[in-house]
């Protein structure tokens, strides 16, 4: 377009300089820059659109991360750029919702992690309003399909994050929401649909949030929902998915040790004592606990983990690195892991404590012994395994008992539960994933440019 000559342009008009929208208009037709939108509660998890952005960028897209970390009073900057990709706070568009944001941006394909929360549905049903596809991401693995009819643990930790945030869901969730359903359909509000949400949001929120029913529900109907696995896939169909709107790609995170573990090469040995790792799951930050009470919960475990003779590591969860210094602090002699090439790791670690990270499907994968706390902050979570996949201890004698026992699980039990769990062994998630996010987005920007030179 740089190239063309100046003859053949009978007008240029560069507006929205914010969101590097370039509107060109030849021969009175509107033609726009190739954009992607992705929105997210903050930068945290950044890394799943890093697997894919790049190569929607060779496709020629200019892609943006809209994060509200506002909405959690987390303080960052309105515009700054993490590892080639744009990101920008919601506070920069001088409003609170989201539909005026995407009113403003008109991506041709907007990308969400989450789906079920009030801000995910206002920007659905605004997507649909203005004619823009949704992709639903969904990272990390999903609850086991069979647990999914039990979900008292997970009403436990919504209970908490919506009652201690009353006046973010009050004047920021529910209103976006609300604002969204009167720019699609003003009729809508006038029906029991939204009341029922919000009703079932408090008194059933696991169901309402992780487990939402999709049928005829306006405010979920994503284009395409993008899965690890085939039980990922199973838990959808359950809440009536349509199933010809799912795609199973494998799980990006677990490409590397995939592909470490395919080449058959035994890691080197960390040059530290006999260790065991505990890794973490962010129940601070996901309101599950305090964290005094967290830091007491780490205690208990690196005195069992010490009388066994060994050292205790942490490997902490992206959302509890604001926590490191605190953590190390009151834990000066636990070394604590943010960062790092988690394989040799665990792999040679002596036993892992964790209740359910998804990372524990690999630490199966490799016959570590898995030790989940049921005391303390940990009896809030979900029970996610079947005993013999993993032991339960519920006191830190039992945690004592087993790490001096050593190895101890059902190895049928552990196949046919990651059987459903890892769909692929290849370890090529990441390209599968992005073959799609250009696929669509491609197939998206052709949509809109056929409706503006309409």
């Amino acid at each position: 377009m740089d190239n063309a000559p100046l003859k053949t342009l009978t007008e240029i008009q560069l507006s929205n300089t914010e969101s590097n929208t370039v509107i060109i208009k030849r021969q009175d037709k509107a033609y726009h820059q190739k954009k992607v939108l992705y929105f997210d509660y903050w930068t945290k998890g950044i890394k799943n659109f890093l697997y894919f952005d790049n190569q929607l960028k060779n496709a020629g897209f200019s892609t943006k991360l809209v994060h509200f970390s506002s909405f959690k009073n987390l303080k960052t900057e309105l515009y700054e750029t993490i590892e080639g990709l744009d990101c920008v706070e919601i506070r920069s568009y001088k409003t609170n919702f989201l539909y005026k944001v995407i009113e403003k941006e008109i991506p041709d394909m907007i990308i969400i992690l989450n789906i079920g929360g009030f801000l995910e549905r206002a920007i659905i049903i605004a997507a649909h309003r203005l004619e823009i596809p949704v992709v639903y991401l969904s990272h990390g693995a999903l609850v086991d399909a069979e647990k999914a009819k039990d979900v008292r643990a997970f009403n436990t930790y919504f209970f908490n994050k919506y009652f201690s945030r009353f006046k973010r869901v009050a004047f920021i969730l529910l209103p976006n929401y609300l604002a969204s359903i009167l720019k699609y359909s003003a009729r809508k509000l006038l029906t029991s649909y939204p009341y029922k949400i919000i009703l079932r949001s408090f008194t059933n929120p696991a169901r309402v949030i992780f487990f939402p029913e999709y049928n005829d529900a306006f405010d979920l109907s994503v284009d395409m929902a993008i899965v690890y696995s085939e039980n990922d896939k199973q838990l959808l169909q359950q809440t009536a998915f349509p199933p010809e709107k799912i795609q199973v790609t494998g799980n990006p995170d677990f490409d590397q040790f995939l592909q470490q573990y395919n080449s058959g090469e035994i890691p080197e040995r960390p040059s530290i004592d006999p260790y065991i790792l505990y890794i973490d799951e962010s129940f601070v930050t996901d309101g599950i606990c305090s964290l005094e009470e967290h830091i007491h919960f780490l205690q208990d475990l690196e005195r069992e983990a010490n009388v066994c003779n060994k050292k205790f590591y942490v490997k902490l969860h992206p959302r509890s690195y604001t926590h490191l210094e605190v953590y190390t602090t009151n834990l000066p002699n636990t070394v604590f892991f943010t960062n790092v090439n988690l394989y040799p790791i665990f792999y040679w670690a002596e036993a892992v404590i964790s209740n359910y990270s998804s990372i524990l499907l690999f630490v199966m994968l490799v016959d570590k012994t898995i030790l989940a706390p049921r005391w303390s902050v940990a009896e809030k979570v979900a029970r996610l395994y079947e005993e013999g996949i993993v032991t339960y201890c519920s006191s830190p004698a039992q945690l004592r008992e087993a790490l001096m026992k050593g190895q101890n699980f059902d190895q049928n039990k552990r196949s046919t539960f990651l059987k459903k769990h890892i769909t692929f062994f290849d370890g090529q998630a990441r390209e599968r994933i992005a073959d799609l996010m250009v696929q669509v987005a491609e197939t998206a920007y052709k949509s809109s440019s056929k409706r503006e030179s309409a």
